[in-house]
């Protein structure tokens, strides 16, 4: 648990620095899939051009190739989804997620 947490830690901090972004502007959550039975995806609220931007920042990366979402794998949306305390609301991130994924 505490590696997929570090492996998070640094890949947040990663594409946050590659969209020169001051507030969150990407999660990860997991959507059903036939095959594997859940997948990730990344609900993101930037620009194509800022995405494209950062997945090319991204594949210039130290991060393993494993850790690297694939371009399939980012969805955009209006606004990240957050609770009344400020938190991110990952139970809503989900939702949206799920309800986004047929456009991965």
């Amino acid at each position: 648990m505490l590696a997929r947490w570090c492996r998070t830690l640094k890949w947040k901090t990663s594409f946050k620095e590659l969209a020169s972004a001051s507030e969150q502007m990407f999660v990860v959550t997991a959507v059903p899939d036939e095959k594997k039975g859940e997948r990730l995806i990344v609900l993101h609220t930037v620009s194509q051009e800022q995405l494209e931007e950062c997945l090319a920042g991204l594949a210039k990366s130290d991060l393993p190739a494993l850790w690297r979402p694939r371009r399939d794998q980012f969805v955009r949306i209006e606004t990240l989804p957050y609770l009344g305390t400020g938190k991110l609301d990952l139970a809503q991130s989900s939702r949206a997620g799920t309800g986004n994924s047929a456009h991965v």
